[in-house]
């Protein structure tokens, strides 16, 4: 979503609570954000790794599952 010049991720409240796996919703959810900022501001990801996020295969696993 477009605000002010900048973009505002947002995640419904509903979609989280309802997510067959809610904590794994709302992770996919971040990450997803993050992601799209870190590549709009030009940020090294493979340099700025967490280690509590799901591993890239279950992350991707969860955003392709992920609706609007």
């Amino acid at each position: 979503m477009e605000r002010g010049g900048g973009s505002l991720a947002l995640l419904p409240y509903e979609a989280g609570r309802t997510a067959a796996e809610p904590r794994a919703a709302l992770l996919a959810f971040l990450e997803s954000a993050y992601r799209a900022g870190a590549g709009a501001a030009g940020w090294e990801l493979t340099e700025l790794a967490s280690s509590w996020c799901p591993d890239p295969p279950r992350l991707s696993e969860l955003l392709a599952g992920q609706t609007a």
